[in-house]
């Protein structure tokens, strides 16, 4: 029973220097966050309250230097549409069940996911569109980082 040893920060446990307080809030987050780029390189965005003093000294940039862009109910429809029912023109993929926005809009986001990477297209007339990776798309938004020096 903790009793009146605090909350949050103030917590305690009656344990001086709060050493769960520290592991938990100080240790599983650094631990999370050095876990990426150990083989490669990584840009990884950090979104919490409790980021060690130390760590937050090595952050180059701020969450003014990234963009989220929500995806709309129609973008979403059209990555749920050629993931479920596979490669289609922008007018049949427009016409599928779930897909709100017309053709031209279907089009437009098609091109949008083409240079982000996640569909392909062929080289007919009109252009046959397909997955390519876009399963692994975030589909509520797209998170632009910025680029490291």
């Amino acid at each position: 029973m903790r009793g009146d040893e605090g909350k949050g920060t103030d917590l305690d446990y009656g344990i001086p220097e709060r050493p769960f307080l520290r592991h938990y809030r100080e240790h599983k987050i650094a631990q999370a966050v050095l876990r990426f780029g150990r083989t490669t390189a990584a840009t990884v965005y950090i979104h919490t309250g409790v980021l060690p003093e130390w760590l937050s000294e090595m952050v180059t940039v701020g969450p003014e230097a990234v963009t989220i862009e929500e995806r709309s109910e129609g973008q979403r429809g059209v990555i749920r549409a050629l993931l479920d029912e596979g490669p289609g023109t922008a007018a049949e993929i427009a016409n599928r069940e779930g897909v709100s926005i017309g053709e031209k809009q279907t089009r437009d986001w098609l091109k949008r996911l083409r240079s982000e990477g996640y569909v392909s297209r062929d080289d007919s007339q009109p252009y046959t569109w397909g997955a390519n990776g876009l399963a692994d798309a975030p589909h509520t938004a797209h998170v632009r980082l910025p680029e490291l020096e």
